[in-house]
């Protein structure tokens, strides 16, 4: 047996009476948990350090510029932004990627345009199609093995989609983007140059939501930005795998971009209406010492030290008998696995979280992700493979497997689209529906797992037996679900009566 915990209590169970988040935030960073997970400073204080926040906590005043009309300092800093990263234009974000990406698909789209998309791409790509009245259509990536994991999207699917749209465009309208996610959340790339080929024969921007490759760009162990690879527009969050603070994202324009000048000046007239009138100088300020550091001498040998530690602790991993480490492009993405599923994910992540006290960016039905960054130490990496190690020896003595069920946890479905995306949120006739019942049945919602915030069901879309499925399997194994109406009572491991509270928001 593997007990999940070994006498000391958890952060949750020590610190849940306190009222005062500051307080909390520093209870549970001194209290010994290894931060296997976003963001890519892991506290490291010694990589970087902005100081106390209140003591330098201003805003727009004389000598310190204005993001949303930059002239100065800012105007300055963006442009060495966007030398360093050979963009024709390089805008800092302070409300992550999700608002770059918004920005990006209204700026470079008309309303009522379709759009080829990713169906693994973020939910905030989702809001954009419902703000601009988009008609997406979509293409799914393959999986890998019998993981469920997917991985880059493919230059063909691509291609087949974009003669369908061509010949349907006068009933569906014109091809304004194709939209991308790569990396992945598991850290598998797509093909950006023979997309980019593909997609520019037909003179359509491409944008890439990069979000988990900020750090591609600082070491030949990685794969390639997209950004050098003809994308025309790169989102980018430096907070998830770089020295960043939480919400510190950059969004680049391409130099060889379709329809250069107007993308530009569309995407920062969107970022203008979505980013804060109050941004903070902290975090731009985090933006602006991230980016110095990284193209520095120091931050090359920051690097170096990582990607030769990061590869040391994947060549241990990969000589454990039951717990596996998936192959992912990128190799600061450590998925891992067991054995013919002799553990879930999530009771991976939770023997991991109350025995060890490390805490994994997430975990999904078959496996579990530990994000890795330059400021992990060399104490994380020890403690890490020690904790696995431990467990790998554990589970080597013991048989059988555990029931993972058919459906996995963020298996992407392939429903019917009955009604538009925007038409099906603002339709009046709406009934809640328990979920179980919901099969056949035209969904009003966006229902996801978060992380990572892959749509299971879309609105407009005709709810399937997979998608009511992927949601048992997520409540049992205590993963969060979005978009579903009565979860407030914590349905997490509850039995199938006691779920019937939870329902689904259909059109009638």
């Amino acid at each position: 047996m593997l007990p999940t915990n070994s006498g000391q209590k958890t952060f949750e169970k020590t610190f849940d009476n306190e009222d005062d988040l500051f307080d909390r935030l520093e209870n549970y960073c001194s209290s010994g948990y290894i931060p296997m997970h976003m963001p890519g400073h892991k506290r490291n204080t010694q990589l970087i350090d902005t100081g106390n926040p209140y003591g330098i906590d201003i805003t727009e005043i004389d000598g310190f510029d204005n993001l949303h009309h930059p002239d100065g300092f800012l105007k300055e800093a963006q442009e060495r932004a966007a030398q360093y990263y050979d963009a024709a234009k390089t805008w800092y974000l302070v409300s992550g990627s999700s608002i770059g990406l918004m920005s990006a698909i209204l700026g470079v789209t008309s309303r009522h345009d379709t759009v080829l998309v990713a169906r693994n791409c973020h939910i905030s790509v989702y809001n954009a199609i419902y703000e601009n009245e988009l008609n997406p259509q979509y293409i799914y990536p393959k999986f890998v093995d019998n993981l469920w994991i997917s991985s880059g999207i493919l230059s063909n699917d691509v291609e087949k989609a974009l003669k369908n749209c061509v010949k349907n465009e006068k009933g569906s309208g014109k091809v304004g983007a194709v939209i991308i996610t790569s990396p992945t959340y598991e850290g598998n790339v797509s093909d950006i140059r023979a997309i980019a080929d593909v997609v520019h024969k037909y003179g359509v921007p491409l944008i890439v939501d990069e979000a988990h490759g900020a750090h591609f760009k600082y070491s030949e162990k990685f794969p390639q930005s997209a950004l050098g690879l003809g994308a025309d527009v790169v989102v980018q969050s430096l907070h998830k795998t770089l020295p960043s603070l939480t919400q510190t994202a950059l969004l680049h324009v391409g130099r060889e971009a379709v329809n250069k000048k107007r993308l530009i000046a569309d995407i920062d007239r969107y970022l203008n209406m979505f980013q804060s009138t109050s941004p903070s100088y902290i975090l731009m300020g985090s933006i602006n010492r991230c980016i110095r550091l990284m193209n520095s001498e120091r931050g090359r040998a920051v690097m170096d030290n990582y990607t030769k530690e990061l590869e040391k602790l994947r060549r241990r991993l990969e000589k454990l008998r039951v717990i596996k480490l998936a192959k992912s492009d990128d190799i600061s993405k450590l998925v891992i696995y067991t054995e013919d599923g002799c553990l879930q994910g999530k009771q991976l992540y939770d023997i991991l979280l109350k025995r060890y006290r490390i805490q994994l960016e997430m975990a999904s039905l078959r496996y579990v992700i530990a994000m890795t960054g330059p400021g992990d130490t060399k104490e994380y990496y020890d403690r890490f493979y020690d904790a696995l190690c431990e467990i790998d020896k554990e589970l080597a003595g013991r048989s059988g497997t555990s029931d993972i069920g058919s459906s996995e946890t963020v298996n992407i479905s392939r429903p019917v689209i009955k009604m538009n995306l925007y038409d099906a949120v603002n339709c009046e006739d709406k009934e809640s529906v328990e979920y179980h019942d919901a099969c056949g049945r035209v969904s009003a919602s966006t229902v996801c797992i978060y992380p990572p915030g892959i749509p299971l069901v879309c609105p407009g879309e005709v709810i399937n037996r997979n998608m009511i499925d992927t949601v048992d399997n997520a409540f049992r194994d205590g993963l969060d679900v979005m978009g579903l109406e009565g979860l407030e009572a914590g349905l997490c491991g509850a039995a199938p009566d006691e779920r019937k509270i939870v329902k689904i928001l259909c059109l009638r």
